[in-house]
C-alpha cells in the first residue's frame, strides 16, 4: 500500500469528520475502519447465507417467486434486496437503522450539504466468488447503470466477511475523476458480456491508470468503503481466494430535488433531517 493510500484510511474511534469530506471529495474514495460491530454483521451474515440458499433452492426447483428474473439472470443469485436480511416483525430495513446511528450520516449529509437519502432499489447485499470468474465484475463506474444520473449517488460498501486474502473484495482507482468515461459497446461485450451495459475494456483503463493508483486494501467486517459514482473499480480476486465475499451495498443520494415520484418508484428513504 502506498503513501498516498494511507490518507485514504479513517478510523471510527477516532474519526476525523473534516479531513475524511476532503478526501472524499478530492479522490471520490475513503475507508472507514471499524464503523459497525463485528458481531452485529455476523448476526446479518447468516441471514444472508440462509436467503442466498433458499433462494438458489428455490431457482434449481423452479419455484423461485416472481419478480427474481434480474437477480438470477446470470444462472446463480448474485445479489438480493436488503428487505430479505429483515426476520418476521422487525422493523423493515434492520441494516439501514444500522446505517442511521452510525457516523455515515453526519458524513453524508456533510457532503450533500443536505438530507441524506437511502436508494433503496439500487442497494443491495452481494455475492462475489472466485469458483464463478465468469461472475467477476469488469473495471466499471456506477454512474451508467444508475437512474437519475444529475444526482450522484455515493456507495457505502460493507463487507460481512474478511476479503482481500482468501476471498474477493473491491480495487478501486481513487483518482478523483468528475466526468462518466464513454463505453465503447463491443468492447464491453468483449471484456464480460454479463456486464455489457458499463464494462470498461481492461487494457484501456490500465492504460490511463497507473499500476500504483490502483488500491485493493484487505477488508473485514464492520469496515466501509465509501466511493462516488466516478470512481472506476472492479472486483479484485486471485485464483487462489477459495471463499465468496459476502458485502453490502447502501447508496445515497440527495434526493430533495427529485420528483416524489421518482423518490417513490426507487423506494427513497430518508435518513437525515
Amino acid at each position: 500500500m502506498s503513501l498516498q493510500h494511507d490518507t485514504l484510511i479513517f478510523q471510527a474511534h477516532r474519526f476525523e469528520p473534516e479531513r475524511a469530506l476532503l478526501q472524499l471529495q478530492t479522490t471520490g474514495v475513503i475507508l472507514i475502519r471499524a464503523v459497525f460491530s463485528h458481531q452485529i454483521l455476523k448476526a446479518f451474515l447468516k441471514r444472508a447465507l440462509r436467503v442466498f440458499d433458499l433462494r438458489q433452492r428455490e431457482l434449481e426447483a423452479g419455484t423461485l417467486p416472481a419478480g427474481y428474473a434480474k437477480n438470477y439472470q446470470y444462472g446463480e443469485m448474485t445479489y438480493i434486496s436488503l428487505r430479505e436480511l429483515d426476520l418476521p416483525g422487525e422493523v423493515p430495513y434492520q441494516i439501514v437503522q444500522l446505517m442511521k446511528k452510525s457516523l455515515l450520516i453526519p458524513l453524508l449529509q456533510a457532503y450533500y450539504q443536505g438530507p441524506v437519502w437511502l436508494n433503496q432499489l439500487e442497494s443491495n447485499l452481494r455475492r462475489q466468488n472466485c469458483a464463478k470468474p465468469h461472475l467477476l465484475i469488469p473495471f466499471h463506474q456506477d454512474c451508467p447503470f444508475q437512474g437519475n444520473p444529475d444526482f450522484p449517488q455515493l456507495n457505502c460498501w460493507v463487507p460481512l466477511v474478511p476479503c482481500g486474502e482468501n476471498a474477493p473484495s473491491l480495487e478501486v482507482a481513487p483518482i478523483g475523476l468528475k466526468s462518466i468515461w464513454p463505453i465503447n459497446s463491443e468492447e464491453a461485450q468483449a471484456e464480460n458480456p454479463l456486464y455489457a451495459q458499463y464494462a470498461l475494456k481492461t487494457e484501456r483503463v490500465l492504460a490511463k491508470v497507473k499500476a500504483s493508483e490502483l488500491w485493493h486494501p484487505p477488508f473485514w467486517p464492520g469496515d466501509v468503503l465509501i466511493m462516488d459514482p466516478y470512481v472506476l473499480h472492479r472486483t479484485y480476486a486471485r485464483p487462489e481466494m477459495s471463499l465468496p465475499r459476502y458485502s453490502i451495498e447502501l447508496r445515497s443520494l440527495a434526493a430533495e430535488a427529485l420528483p416524489s415520484e421518482t423518490r417513490e418508484r426507487y423506494g427513497m428513504m430518508r435518513l437525515s433531517v
